[in-house]
């Protein structure tokens, strides 16, 4: 399914921002209304004896739990890229959101 999204259609990069949501959700669990919502401070890029791992919490997500979730070196690095430049505070798919036309 993955490889059907990155390799499919012809904007590259929206063939591309779904493939990565895609793949988030998939490792995470996580829904699209969790993935718009998330925010720079929600991930975490931890390095522990020379290895680096990244965990995303959701808050108040499935049944208004909080819960803690780690995801692979490549998906890491491309929620790491978008929270460049971000406040702690400002959501890391706002563009996503306004693509898809999502209000939250």
């Amino acid at each position: 399914m993955l490889k059907n999204i990155k390799d499919s259609g012809y904007d590259t990069k929206t063939r591309n921002v779904a493939y990565n949501v895609a793949k988030v959700s998939l490792e995470t669990g996580g829904r699209i209304s969790a993935l718009l919502k998330l925010k720079s401070s929600d991930i975490q890029i931890v390095n522990e004896n020379e290895n680096e791992r990244c965990k995303i919490t959701f808050y108040k997500d499935k049944g208004g739990l909080t819960r803690t979730v780690e995801v692979s070196k490549e998906t890491g690095q491309y929620l790491s890229s978008l929270t460049q430049g971000k406040k702690p505070n400002q959501r890391i798919l706002k563009q996503l959101e306004m693509m898809v036309h999502i209000n939250l």
